[in-house]
């Protein structure tokens, strides 16, 4: 999705990415008012597109199930976002002056295999989380900052009002939750 659209997907169906033989993200949400809004779907199979070159230099695929930036919004209502991998945001990767919002669903049994934000990497601006369930997210780093379920970096602004963030593991700091 690019360049101002606008997409919802309702109900309980499934999009399945095909890892390395696609373009890595499931999803890929991009540009000035593009905007996302998952109501009822599961997400699954991502392993993550080339990042942005601000984050180390853009050689790290990020994002496994959505990958979100250049000023677009994912709207999370309802569904599932589960079983994807990537460097970093092995769920969900909102990079700088993106927007994420959570009210409802699950982030589930993502992977971060060498940085931070199993679940979600979070970069943007005003994320705010006000329900769901954040669980069994993992991020394999030894060296940055870890966040197993939610990792918030240092130019990235989030408020969580209420999410269940629970059994979510990091090599290094903060299983649920770590920023820096």
């Amino acid at each position: 999705m690019t360049d101002g659209a606008k997409l919802t997907i309702n109900g309980p169906g499934t999009i399945i990415g095909k890892g390395d033989a696609g373009q890595g993200s499931v999803i890929v949400v991009q540009g000035t008012d593009s905007v996302l809004t998952l109501n009822g779907p599961t997400i699954t199979g991502g392993t993550g597109a080339k990042g942005p070159e601000g984050f180390n230099n853009g050689g790290q695929k990020v994002g496994g199930g959505i990958y979100v930036y250049d000023k677009a919004k994912l709207d999370m209502r309802n569904g599932k976002i589960t079983g994807n991998t990537a460097n970093a945001g092995g769920g969900v990767f909102v990079w700088t002056h993106s927007f994420f919002t959570m009210e409802g669903g699950e982030i589930s049994s993502n992977t971060a295999t060498t940085h931070e934000g199993g679940g979600i990497f979070f970069d943007g601006k005003d994320g705010h989380i006000t329900a769901g369930l954040i669980t069994e997210n993992s991020t394999g780093t030894t060296v940055d900052w870890g966040g197993g379920g939610i990792y918030i970096n240092n130019n990235g602004s989030m408020r969580i009002d209420s999410a269940r963030i629970t059994k979510n593991t990091a090599n290094a700091l903060g299983g649920g939750i770590a920023g820096c």
